[in-house]
């Protein structure tokens, strides 16, 4: 937060450290399966700040 209050630019990751990326694990895992949601883990884990970024920024709410 204090990065935000003096102007500093803030990487993805440090924007969404303390954010809950598993609220819709579970329902994801009953869905999709383990191995979807364990490649999709994956995937996101490897894209730059700069896709994760925007992939955020389509999200609903952003």
């Amino acid at each position: 937060m204090s990065a935000l209050t003096k102007g500093d630019t803030m990487s993805a990751e440090d924007i969404f450290k303390d954010f809950d990326n598993n609220l819709y694990e579970q329902e994801a895992r009953q869905r999709w399966g383990n191995q979807a949601v364990d490649e999709s883990k994956e995937r996101h884990a490897a894209m730059t700040d700069a896709a994760k970024k925007g992939v955020h920024a389509g999200s609903p709410g952003h």
